[in-house]
């Protein structure tokens, strides 16, 4: 589908790009002997974003294009991001909190869909 990009849009990308390059894996991941990374929770390593936010790559690069990557991303309590796209797909689980989730190209927190703890987009 084609959709316009918003500058809004596009900063916001930019910004988790640029955020990614100075985002380290997982220093404390593990690779067995089949080649599974694993690690805990207490592990990640969380970086400071924009806003309050933190970031962690816990897999691939996502500074590549059309790469494949794995990232989490905490926001502070009220944190709301400005209508944006991105030129691929996105998936979202929400692992903790209320995510309210909103798609068009202008801010409506009423038209907003709340996913709790679970919920996937």
């Amino acid at each position: 589908m084609d959709r316009p990009y918003s500058m809004r849009g596009l900063l916001f990308g930019m910004g988790i790009a640029l955020a990614a390059l100075f985002i380290s894996s997982p220093g404390s991941a593990e690779t067995d002997e089949k080649g599974f990374v694993r690690f805990t929770s207490d592990q990640i390593h969380w970086a400071p974003f924009r806003d309050g936010a933190e970031i962690a790559t816990l897999a691939g690069d996502p500074a590549k294009p059309g790469s494949l990557y794995v990232i989490r991303v905490k926001f502070p309590p009220g944190l709301f991001s400005a209508p944006h796209i991105h030129p691929e797909d996105r998936n979202v689980t929400v692992i903790k909190g209320t995510w309210y989730a909103g798609t068009g190209d202008t801010f409506d927190v009423n038209k907003a869909v709340p996913l709790k703890a679970g919920s996937y987009m």
